[in-house]
């Protein structure tokens, strides 16, 4: 869809009906595509035949209407207004019978795609051509050429259509580019062209590049619902001169996958791409609202000025769906369904992923979002979340933990958690147990009276991790001997003699405590059925599972006699299984 100046829309899509509403003094009133003959989980193929309407700008009523197709399979993919009111639409074709105007740079077929221009009237099109490559995103500059971006043979490529539709007044291939896709183009005022998508090449030719190689050294697999996509490859970003010579070209994201999704270009010619991605290590600046995504798949935007040079990289907060962005700001929708606006340039609170604080990952086997548990620890990474100079909690004289650390707030379905540590870039704290309830948390952070976008979690009964002695949750694990050392490749346990690992995320203890609590007294034990592995089928003896007495309630300690048949080595894998969920840390273990 797209929208004029005086608020009226404007929708392009495809039809089978043969009774699709049409105008009286439409170009087309009679359908002529195909019989629908397939569909699959999305909806019908594409196909039968093109429409364009115009709905009034109350949301009342269709002002015009038209078919647009011969006799083959005819389909809209994009749509743009310009500032005159004109409407461009282009979309794929398989019809030789396509009803082109007079002149058209192409008026026979069969072809691949088809190109049109209306005036405000939508009456009868200024121009309508075939065009003999599949065309992945359009835009036009402001004397009416119109620029097509698309693939030849699986390279990006960008084509100019004079303002007649006569004519191909350029064309430029981006070598070494296949296999790639265009998701967006974009023309700036000086005659320059952007593109924003994504390539799987490792022999892009690339100028003047920012990332010179191909990062990711294979793809992942990623659920949305019930679909499962498979992620590859890096943004590609390239700007094409005035004379039609590829300026800029880079790849762009880090070593899991990226793609560009949207490109803006400002008045100065900086070039804003909103892309998406799941790396953890995509390059962010030093400016960047998040420079973290926890290994989520994430929106991110990066901001280049016309030479290429990077002026922005940030990950953006997580939401569900992106809607528009600019220079200045991006619309997105929440996950909790709210319209959001993201000032780029006001330092918003910002959270932008959770994990659990032992293992660093989420939380739960082949999680994305991942989940919490009652009574974890979890850390939360984002900007603005408190003091520039971190802030580590102490309990009271009563041996509580505190709520509210630094003017800085952690909420979770409305329940202020307690907090361990609060940073501008971090928070540790500990999920309320009363979230055991709710089938998902709302998580807010407040900071000095300004409250986050929410992130939404699912909550299970566990969701185990295991600290680790760097804090990184991979590597030796927070284990001390029956000695009371602490376990290292240098001080390694003996079989059969009992260890203490420091793990979070065992669900409710029984009997119950209260939250932030310093635990002392009675034993407060877990509920569920726990599992300690050594090394893979080795199965560890469990002597106590519980709360570590002297320490905030969620911390666990595990007793556990090491089994005889257990590995040896200075780096034995340690998991932990509570109730139905593995522990997502690659902890280790040294024994001899």
């Amino acid at each position: 869809m797209a929208v004029d100046s005086g608020g009226n829309v404007f929708a392009a899509g495809f039809t089978y009906s043969v009774d699709f509403p049409t105008s009286e003094r439409a170009w087309q009133r009679v359908y002529a595509g195909g019989v629908l003959a397939a569909q699959n989980d999305f909806g019908p193929h594409e196909g039968g035949d093109a429409f364009l309407a115009r709905i009034a700008a109350n949301g009342r009523r269709i002002e015009f209407s038209t078919y647009l197709g011969g006799s083959g399979n005819d389909f809209a993919r994009l749509i743009q207004v310009d500032a005159a009111g004109n409407v461009f639409i282009a979309g794929g074709s398989s019809s030789a019978d396509f009803p082109t105007t007079p002149g058209a740079y192409l008026e026979g077929g069969p072809r691949t795609s088809f190109v049109a221009k209306f005036d405000a009237r939508l009456e009868r099109p200024l121009y309508a051509t075939l065009y003999e490559h599949e065309i992945q995103a359009m835009d036009h500059d402001s004397t009416g050429n119109l620029f097509l971006a698309g693939t030849v043979f699986g390279n990006a490529h960008v084509s100019q259509l004079n303002r007649s539709g006569a004519a191909i007044t350029s064309s430029r291939v981006l070598e070494g580019s296949a296999p790639a896709g265009v998701n967006d183009i974009r023309a700036d005022s000086r005659g320059h062209v952007w593109i924003a998508g994504n390539t799987w090449s490792e022999s892009l030719r690339t100028r003047n590049a920012l990332q010179d190689k191909l990062a990711p050294s294979g793809c992942r697999s990623l659920t949305r619902g019930p679909y499962t996509l498979a992620n590859c490859g890096d943004a590609l970003i390239a700007k094409l001169g005035a004379g039609g010579e590829w300026e800029f070209v880079t790849y762009w994201g880090g070593k899991e996958s990226e793609t560009g999704l949207r490109l803006h270009v400002d008045e100065s010619g900086n070039a804003h791409v909103i892309g998406a991605g799941l790396s953890p290590d995509f390059p962010t600046t030093a400016n960047a609202l998040l420079r973290s995504n926890c290994g989520d798949y994430t929106l991110w935007l990066s901001s280049f000025d016309p030479t290429g040079r990077l002026l922005r990289s940030t990950y953006l907060p997580p939401c569900a769906s992106y809607l528009h962005h600019d220079a200045r700001a991006v619309v997105v929708l929440s996950e909790a369904g709210e319209l959001t606006i993201v000032d780029l340039n006001a330092r918003p609170v910002a959270a932008g992923c959770l994990v659990n604080a032992a293992s660093q990952r989420f939380s739960g086997v082949g999680a994305v979002r991942g989940s919490i548990a009652p009574g974890e620890i979890i850390t939360v990474y984002g900007s603005s979340l408190g003091p520039r100079e971190g802030v580590e909690a102490r309990p009271d004289a009563g041996g509580r933990f505190p709520t509210l650390l630094a003017q800085t707030r952690l909420v979770v379905n409305g329940t202020p958690a307690p907090l361990l540590y609060v940073h501008d870039q971090q928070i540790n704290a500990v999920v309320p147990f009363a979230s055991a309830i709710a089938a998902e948390a709302r998580i807010e952070v407040e900071h000095q009276g300004r409250r986050s976008v929410a992130l939404l979690v699912p909550v299970t009964p566990a969701a185990p991790g295991i600290f680790t002695l760097d804090g990184t949750g991979t590597g030796p694990a927070a284990i001390v001997n029956e000695d009371g050392s602490v376990n290292s490749p240098w001080n390694p346990a003996s079989k059969r003699s009992v260890v203490s690992i420091y793990a979070t995320g065992i669900g409710l203890l029984e009997p119950p405590t209260e939250d932030g609590r310093v635990v002392s007294g009675i034993l407060r034990l877990a509920t569920l059925p726990l599992r300690v592995r050594f090394g893979g089928p080795a199965d560890g003896e469990i002597l106590f599972a519980g709360a570590a007495p002297g320490f905030v309630a969620g911390l666990i300690q595990i007793n556990v006699r090491i089994p005889e048949e257990a590995a040896s080595g200075e780096a034995v894998d340690v998991g932990l299984r509570a109730g139905e969920q593995e522990s997502s840390s690659r902890a280790t273990v040294a024994i001899r």
